[in-house]
């Protein structure tokens, strides 16, 4: 519940089955302190709300492989803000439609694979006034998650969710401390339909659960300060965890769900020392999450005879999550802007006391910002290089071990470091209106052998040769040219 940056979204990056392990992401999280002045909290409401229709579509939506075609995400959003005295209610709706198909060859008439979500989000929140020497908020949140399959393969049986969140947020300040509490209390209801091909049945899954967080802020002395946030969490296993049973394109796998899993809970505790002038900001700090019951998948070793691909198992066990995370602000002129962070996370299953899989290695981040302003012809122009270097992973859960050993009909895998580079610039048009903006992205790894890498794995069957020759030509697998 408390939410922090680097290195856990890294765990969520990699391992998509299990999504969202240390809070649940959007449905109003409450803030850490030090990050909760109001308006941060207010965007990271509005972050939370597309993070949450996001996750939804990776949950339903597996990252397809290269076979696969969608068009882009139909999206709708409504904010409202209305005064109430000496309050204000802030509202926001938001939807989102995903449609993706997978093909066997490129003369498929149709798709193999169809994967359909839909998702409904609200969240409302209220400024109160102050209550004693306490200002804050308090809200609700919910969302609505259907998901349908079509075609002759199927993944994970239809499922319709729905979310419901109550939380408060309280802060005040006394003296050189400054002090936030929050809690949450969070009810999440599965319908799920009969799938005989897979073998589920027809049921009902409902959790609820009762999160909080405590923070405090200790002002040391000018500019520096000391930031200790303790929280609870919670995490109801997904319906692709519990249920799926077959190919996942995305990851190359075949990955059997467990309908058995428990909910996740945690205790989340880090310790940072801040320090804040008008042109640095700079912070580091450790943070170690105890999960009960943390869910992961592992290889099995077995190889599933239809597709060739290995087998892949969703457990859990108890687990910690220890890093280290910092970042760096400078703004040496009013147009220069440098930015860096680096992080590393521990993962050890305290069950089997084994390394967890899936964690990524140490990583860092760099950017060089250069905002030279606006002129007679352009508003708000920038150029920005930077980049990110990921060190090898050397602790592998030994699962993992075996099967990077036997990859590549035996002659076996080993992680390399890389770096990729990233390029972007933009710019705006002044109009009687506004302005337009024209961004330019450009993303480029620099390490050639990850190169040659990726182009390998992505020969690794004559299922995803297929694939790739369908997204060459996609119009032979999508003869009704609707793009979907």
């Amino acid at each position: 519940i408390v939410r922090r940056p680097a290195p856990r979204d890294q765990v969520r990056a990699a391992d998509p089955a299990a999504r969202d392990r240390l809070e649940r992401l959007g449905l109003g999280h409450l803030p850490a302190l030090g990050d909760q002045s109001f308006r941060q909290h207010e965007r990271a409401q509005e972050e939370a709300l597309a993070a949450a229709a996001a996750e939804a579509q990776r949950e339903v939506l597996p990252g397809l492989g290269g076979g696969a075609h969608g068009g882009p995400p139909l999206r709708a959003r409504a904010d409202w803000t209305l005064p109430l005295g000496a309050s204000r209610l802030q509202a926001t709706l938001g939807f989102e439609r995903n449609r993706r198909r997978d093909f066997e060859d490129a003369a498929a008439p149709a798709g193999s694979l169809g994967l359909v979500s839909t998702t409904y989000t609200v969240d409302a929140h209220l400024h109160h006034p102050m209550l004693g020497p306490f200002a804050g908020i308090v809200g609700m949140s919910g969302q609505h998650t259907g998901f349908a399959k079509f075609g002759e393969e199927t993944l994970i049986p239809d499922t319709r969710a729905n979310d419901l969140g109550l939380y408060a947020f309280e802060q005040t300040d006394v003296g050189r401390w400054s002090l936030a509490l929050g809690a949450r209390y969070e009810y999440r209801r599965l319908a799920v339909d009969q799938d005989t091909v897979i073998g589920v049945a027809a049921q009902t899954r409902t959790w609820s659960s009762v999160t909080g967080n405590v923070g405090v802020l200790y002002h040391v002395a000018e500019p520096v300060a000391l930031v200790l946030n303790l929280g609870r969490g919670f995490r109801a296993p997904s319906s692709f965890e519990l249920f799926s049973n077959g190919v996942h394109e995305g990851t190359l796998a075949f990955e059997r769900g467990n309908a058995d899993l428990r909910t996740e809970k945690s205790l989340n505790t880090d310790l940072a020392v801040r320090v804040v002038t008008p042109n640095v900001l700079a912070e580091v700090g450790g943070f170690v999450n105890a999960i009960q019951d943390f869910i992961f998948t592992v290889p099995t070793g077995a190889t599933d005879s239809a597709s060739g691909y290995q087998i892949f198992d969703v457990t859990q066990g108890d687990a910690v999550l220890a890093g280290l995370e910092a970042s760096l602000d400078v703004h040496p002129t009013s147009y220069l802007h440098l930015h860096g962070t680096a992080d590393y996370v521990h993962g050890q299953n305290t069950t089997t006391h084994e390394p967890l899989p899936s964690m990524p290695p140490f990583r860092a981040t760099y950017v060089l910002r250069i905002e030279p302003g606006s002129g007679r012809w352009f508003r708000d122009a920038y150029l920005s290089i930077g980049g990110e270097s990921n060190a090898r992973q050397t602790r592998l859960n030994p699962a993992e071990a075996q099967f990077f050993a036997a990859a590549f009909d035996g002659a076996g895998y080993q992680s390399r470091p890389y770096t990729l580079v990233n390029l972007a610039a933009g710019f705006g048009l002044p109009t009687a209106g506004g302005r337009y903006v024209f961004p330019l992205d450009i993303e480029e790894r620099i390490d050639e052998r990850e190169r040659r890498l990726l182009a390998r794995l992505e020969r690794l069957t004559a299922l995803h040769e297929a694939s790739l020759q369908a997204d060459a030509n996609p119009a032979a697998g999508d003869p009704g040219g609707d793009g979907q």
